[in-house]
């Protein structure tokens, strides 16, 4: 991936073609996910794999924007969401947040253009913000949506002591805002439930978003980090609201989870999260 995109970007660069970065960035990503899902039945490790590969491709893009933009200095490109948690199903969203340590606007935007065009063009559905550290945080405090977001925020390149400045920003507003953001979790998840039918036996379920699906799992460690700022895998085994075997459960019932919605997605050939009655099958079939 990383040879193969570096060598599409040198060639736009020196003018000999356009959008080559994007074509290769599509072919190699396509291949990634056949032979991820050739290779792993079981959902964490094919999502994790998922996620290295596009790492690979965003560190690229990073380098490649940095280098050829003297005015660009002190950007770090941050994974945030399910892409932060480093579980990319094969159609999934990628999220990131590309921090900055303030720079002219023209600077900051043929940065951005550079990094997020290339995805584009590959087909890829990216979702972005831009902002510095004491920006994202402010940001956060106010939108609940960016707060959640930023809990599984995740360095994949650029400045590391930026990103490290906006972490610790971040984990005192985490601090501040514990009791709130718990609410906001508990009232956002029962509303969810409401919409779903409250029910956990439904034939047809959408394993993401219905009751105990994987959001109700993403739910739980959200609380936990915003408890503790950790992650549930680095909990303690005293003193903890989790046993170890409680842990343990949630880590199976994630993958389980996980790999039917890796599969669903290749299956569909979209972002498709119901487990509906024509696919169940063929799902079954591929993970025996």
């Amino acid at each position: 991936m990383a040879g193969r995109l570096a060598d599409a970007l040198e060639r736009e660069r020196s003018g000999k073609t356009y959008g080559a970065a994007g074509a290769a960035l599509k072919k190699s990503w396509a291949e990634a996910r056949k032979a991820a899902l050739a290779q792993y039945a079981r959902g964490d490790a094919l999502v994790a794999r998922l996620a290295a590969v596009m790492d690979e491709a965003v560190a690229t893009l990073t380098r490649q924007a940095v280098a050829t933009r003297p005015a660009v200095s002190k950007v770090a490109v941050v994974a945030t969401g399910g892409y932060g948690r480093s579980q990319l199903a094969p159609l999934s969203d990628i999220d990131l947040l590309i921090l900055h340590a303030g720079m002219p606007e023209d600077a900051l935007k043929s940065f951005a253009n550079a990094l997020l065009y290339p995805l584009w063009d590959a087909g890829l559905t990216v979702g972005h913000a831009m902002h510095t550290a004491s920006s994202a945080v402010k940001f956060a405090e106010s939108d609940m949506t960016a707060m959640t977001a930023f809990l599984d925020a995740r360095l994949v390149a650029g400045d590391a002591r930026l990103y490290k400045d906006f972490t610790s920003r971040f984990d005192m507003l985490r601090w501040r805002m514990k009791s709130k953001f718990i609410k906001a979790k508990r009232d956002e998840l029962e509303a969810r439930h409401d919409r779903s039918a409250q029910s956990r036996y439904l034939a047809e379920p959408d394993i993401k978003e219905g009751k105990g699906g994987l959001r109700d799992i993403h739910a739980i460690g959200w609380l936990h980090r915003a408890l503790y700022g950790k992650p549930i895998s680095e909990a303690g085994k005293r003193g903890g609201v989790f046993r170890p075997d409680d842990i343990n459960s949630l880590k199976r019932a994630e993958r389980f989870l996980l790999s039917l919605r890796a599969h669903l997605h290749d299956l569909r050939g979209r972002a498709d999260e119901r487990l509906s009655f024509d696919i169940q099958p063929a799902l079954a079939e591929r993970l025996g």
